[in-house]
């Protein structure tokens, strides 16, 4: 499901991205800015589906590294308040704690329940504020549990309607379906993710009044060092547009059998000013590899004739490919995935739908920058 969701997908947001990157009339502009938005949101939709079937399959992993709670919530308020803004609401962050809250756990599930319950508050308040606060309820030497709460002026819940807050694809009745859409799975995706990370959740709100939604989490304590040391090891290899020209010439192997697909990441390539070479399977990647020399591959996933893992464990035996960089591209991101392409001896796995940034960043951190590499002299 998840691969033949996304295919389809990575082509709509490419060629619409690579659409607005040329010469467009106004209205042609506009058009394709709602279709852009709109798959945006279809994306988010099938995350939290794909989310939610981790959860019933009891295949959600936890991430466990060291952050600041600090930085989390920048990017959390970073990302909300131009949403509250377009609606003229107000939307309060807590006040800088005593310390960075050094802290270990899951940064990125942590921002997403976050993100998902500002969003709600923002999506049912018409007028005046939304307030996040968080403190700690209870701290030792090795853990840490906060707790966060939510706060609107929005329409409110009913106490019957309270009731069905938490079960998958169920909201308070029809007419907030009618009148606000959404699916209901942001909050009982929420609910697993606290449960998850050892805390709960709990709303009190009364009609036209609004509500609080308040949770807890138990987190792992560290030190400022700690973070500082783990930061500067995980974004080493972060992007910089600006450094792409040194990869100006580089060849790379693109691997992809859906037509649709090649285009989009052949323009991504060429914007790049990468040469490009293509094979649409990987039986047909295996013969270029062994008459022509590439920077890179990048490696479809699941492709007709052979696929991905194979093609990347038989060229591997080609001795001028032993060390050459194998990026995945691939629209499976169920658990295991990663694993699965680094135990065939792929190098780093970049998900569909495959953004420029994304791209970009796999070739800056893989491929050798062409202005390093020893010239041909003859």
């Amino acid at each position: 499901m998840s691969h033949e969701i996304r295919t389809p997908m990575n082509a709509i947001v490419g060629l619409v991205e690579l659409c607005l990157n040329s010469e467009l009339s106004f209205k042609q502009r506009e058009y394709l800015k709602r279709v852009e938005s709109s798959a945006h949101s279809l994306m988010t939709l099938i995350g939290d589906i794909l989310d939610f079937s981790k959860m019933e399959a009891g295949k959600m992993q936890m991430e466990t590294i060291p952050f600041l709670l600090e930085e989390m919530l920048e990017h959390v308020f970073s990302t909300m308040l131009q949403l509250s803004a377009n609606k003229g609401i107000q939307l309060i962050r807590p006040p800088a704690g005593p310390d960075y809250h050094a802290v270990i756990g899951d940064p990125q599930r942590l921002r997403q329940v976050l993100i998902n319950l500002i969003g709600n508050a923002i999506k049912f308040t018409e007028h005046g504020e939304i307030t996040v606060s968080f403190s700690e309820i209870s701290r030792d030497a090795r853990s840490v549990r906060l707790q966060f709460a939510i706060s609107d002026t929005g329409i409110g819940i009913t106490a019957n309607q309270q009731t069905k807050l938490f079960q998958a694809f169920s909201q308070g009745d029809n007419s907030v379906t009618r009148n606000y859409g959404g699916t209901g799975l942001g909050l009982i995706i929420s609910k697993q993710l606290i449960e998850q990370m050892g805390g709960s959740i709990s709303v009190s709100s009364r009609p036209n009044l609004g509500s609080t939604f308040t949770f807890n989490v138990l987190l792992g304590v560290t030190d400022l060092n700690t973070i500082r040391n783990f930061q500067i090891r995980r974004h080493r290899a972060s992007i910089d547009i600006g450094k792409l020209a040194r990869l100006q010439g580089g060849r790379v192997l693109l691997v992809e059998d859906n037509e649709i697909n090649r285009i989009v990441a052949i323009e991504l390539l060429e914007q790049a000013q990468l040469q490009v070479d293509i094979a649409e399977n990987g039986e047909l990647a295996l013969d270029k590899l062994r008459h022509n020399e590439y920077d890179c591959v990048l490696m479809d996933v699941q492709m007709p004739v052979m696929d991905g893992y194979q093609a990347t464990r038989l060229l591997r035996q080609i001795p001028a490919c032993r060390d050459l960089p194998v990026i995945a591209m691939t629209a499976n991101v169920m658990h295991g995935d990663h694993q699965h392409c680094l135990a065939a001896g792929m190098n780093d796995f970049i998900s569909k739908p495959i953004l420029p940034a994304t791209l970009y960043e796999a070739l800056l951190k893989w491929t050798k920058p062409v202005a390093d590499q020893p010239l041909d002299l003859g």
